[in-house]
């Protein structure tokens, strides 16, 4: 089963349903390859060294740190991004309601995605999506 992208919400006025976001093309679009040790044939690893100390870091020691001049910068913690100003985090802002005829196929989008409502969502999810359907009408949305 594939994994979701994310989980967030599909919005509209004051309307907000619980969903998980899909890649619609992730499975066929991308084909990946692992490096190899050619006489083991298995998967190549990486140390992350610190050059200064000249020592191995644990993954769970490692800062994310923004880079504010040559060998300064300011370090960043899980609890400022969290506190970051942004007016939709995981959310599929529905923009407007229009006729399906005035969507032309391939111009509104870069990515296809699939939509599936949480468990509290599919109520409201399939309301809005017979709504859609009885008016021939589509979503213009904004995924943030």
């Amino acid at each position: 089963m594939p994994r979701s992208m994310w989980k967030g919400v599909v919005s509209f006025g004051m309307v907000s349903i619980p969903i998980r976001l899909y890649n619609a093309t992730e499975a066929s679009s991308k084909v990946s390859f692992r490096q190899l040790c050619p006489e083991h044939k298995s998967p190549i690893s990486y140390k992350r060294w610190c050059p200064e100390g000249e020592h191995e870091v644990s993954y769970g020691e490692i800062l994310k740190g923004f880079e504010v001049g040559r060998d300064r910068y300011v370090i960043i913690d899980d609890k400022d991004l969290d506190n970051l100003p942004l007016a939709t985090a995981h959310s599929v802002d529905i923009q407007e309601f229009v006729p399906a005829e005035d969507i032309e196929p391939g111009l509104y989008f870069k990515n296809a995605y699939f939509i599936e409502p949480e468990e509290l969502g599919k109520k409201p999810y399939h309301l809005l999506r017979k709504a859609l359907e009885a008016t021939g009408r589509m979503a213009i949305a904004k995924i943030a």
